[in-house]
């Protein structure tokens, strides 16, 4: 048998069949290394197994108060200041997200693009003779370009 550091572990943690198990022990026999291996592995096993009590040092409850004072008599942050447009801008920021959220604002979009388009010529419509040489005048511009 070759000296294997994880047959160790696995020895130690109780996961070799019964038959490599009696293996490894003929291994152990034989093999100064991997006994001494075994040794180091088996007391640092053991050590981790056992809880360590620790104890809380004396002047814990001191420590602790002076923590909680510090605490109470740091100066607070001032508070952050900001202009009257940034706080619309922050109050109707989720709004906006909601609206894209929305079905049918791409229809409003386009809708709102041809009002202006057309808005000018619902106008001059309305309006005198004066209007109509506005359209014309309009109407002239547009074949143009």
């Amino acid at each position: 048998m070759e000296c294997d550091q994880e047959l160790l572990q696995e020895f130690l943690d109780g996961e070799l069949s019964p038959e490599a198990a009696r293996h490894l022990q003929e291994h152990l026999r034989l093999c100064g290394n991997c006994r001494r291996e075994f040794s180091r592995q088996r007391r640092l096993w053991l050590e981790l197994a056992q809880p360590e009590a620790v104890e809380a040092p004396p002047e814990l409850p001191y420590l602790r108060q002076q923590a909680i004072a510090a605490g109470r008599l740091a100066p607070a942050e001032p508070p952050v200041r900001i202009g009257f447009w940034e706080s619309q801008r922050l109050a109707w920021a989720p709004l906006g997200l909601a609206t894209t959220y929305i079905p049918g604002t791409g229809a409003v979009k386009n809708l709102t693009r041809t009002a202006v388009r057309e808005l000018p010529g619902l106008l001059a419509g309305a309006l005198s003779s004066g209007g109509r040489w506005l359209l014309q005048a309009q109407l002239g511009k547009k074949g143009r370009h």
